[in-house]
């Protein structure tokens, strides 16, 4: 079963990161596992704002709708909340710029952007690397929370002699209690979390000449395997009719 994913601790990072996101991951693996990879995440700022304001105890985590006036005033407190940008996830420039600098040996990035498209705020980048076992060292500053400190922390390369299992984890950004899902102020019916985390999607991509013998891909397009996760997904995941690891299977 899927682990607590949700210990972080900077309270603005926690209001960010539960809100909808739209997060795709790609990998492209050659025979000698040399490859290139990429990463883009985009956070919807409105609903990122609504949520701190639900956090923040008060008449709004009552259930009472804020007016159109005090949703801005909380999504400018979340997009310039002054002071160190390290402290700030919203801060995507920094990120990637500390993402760089802080690049381990073997992986070098070849690109890196951000953009803001209303009501999301993104950011991605590329990147080239000797070892497929050297992405996972990658790491944004701390502030983004454990699951996307390290985009591709939970990627693992297993050498199975003949083949080659190449896995990596769901992003879900629920705080999980007893297997449902929860808001700091309490537990969340799925009806309630659908209309919080409506428009989720966690996508990853792997393409490689390696064959694939097995996998639990979504579907697969010539030397590309795709795996794709929506609310739904996430539900049954939870519901442990689904597991949250994604792999595949290569013939080496």
């Amino acid at each position: 079963m899927l682990r607590d994913l949700v210990r972080r601790s900077p309270f603005l990072a926690c209001v960010a990161l539960a809100a909808c996101i739209d997060l795709e991951k790609s990998v492209t693996l050659e025979k000698d596992l040399s490859g290139r990879a990429s990463y883009s995440l985009a956070i919807d700022v409105d609903q990122a704002a609504r949520l701190s304001l639900e956090s923040g105890g008060g008449r709004y985590s009552r259930g009472e709708a804020p007016s159109k006036a005090v949703l801005k005033e909380a999504k400018k407190r979340l997009l310039h909340p002054g002071g160190d940008p390290a402290d700030d996830p919203f801060d995507f420039d920094f990120q990637l710029r500390s993402l760089e600098k802080r690049a381990p040996k073997g992986v070098t990035i070849r690109e890196r952007k951000t953009w803001d498209r209303n009501p999301y705020r993104g950011m991605s980048f590329g990147c080239a690397f000797d070892r497929l076992a050297e992405l996972a060292d990658l790491a944004f500053p701390s502030v983004l929370g454990p699951q996307l400190d390290k985009p591709f922390g939970d990627l693992r390369v297993v050498d199975e002699g003949g083949t080659l299992l190449v896995s990596d984890e769901v992003v879900t950004l629920f705080d999980v209690r007893d297997g449902k899902p929860a808001s700091p102020n309490g537990p969340l019916d799925w009806k309630q979390a659908e209309g919080r985390f409506a428009g989720y999607r966690f996508a990853f991509k792997l393409t490689s000449p390696l064959p694939v013998v097995d996998s639990n891909a979504t579907r697969h397009a010539g030397d590309t395997s795709t795996w794709e996760v929506d609310l739904a997904g996430l539900k049954d995941i939870l519901d442990g009719k689904k597991g949250g690891r994604l792999w595949a299977r290569l013939r080496k």
